[in-house]
C-alpha cells in the first residue's frame, strides 16, 4: 500500500464535519436547511454510515463558507 492510499484510508469526513459544524455554531438543522440537504444525510455522515459525494461535500462547504479541501486536512 503506498504512502497516498494510507492517507486515503485514515479520513474519517464524518468527523471533521462534526468538528466544522459545531465549531462554527451551526445546528444539524441549521446546515441541512442551508445546504439543501436533509438533517438523516448530514446525520448518516457524521456518524460513518454513509460516504458523501463530490457534490454533497460541495454543498456542505458552501454552507460553513470554507473550502472542501477542509474535509481532508
Amino acid at each position: 500500500m503506498s504512502l497516498f492510499e494510507n492517507e486515503m484510508l485514515t479520513v474519517d469526513v464524518g468527523s471533521r464535519l462534526r468538528e466544522l459544524r459545531t465549531e462554527r455554531g451551526k445546528s444539524m438543522r441549521a446546515l441541512a436547511r442551508e445546504s439543501g440537504l436533509s438533517t438523516n444525510a448530514l446525520s448518516m455522515i457524521e456518524r460513518g454510515r454513509t460516504s458523501p459525494s463530490v457534490s454533497t461535500l460541495n454543498k456542505i462547504s458552501g454552507a460553513l463558507e470554507i473550502p472542501i479541501t477542509a474535509f481532508f486536512r
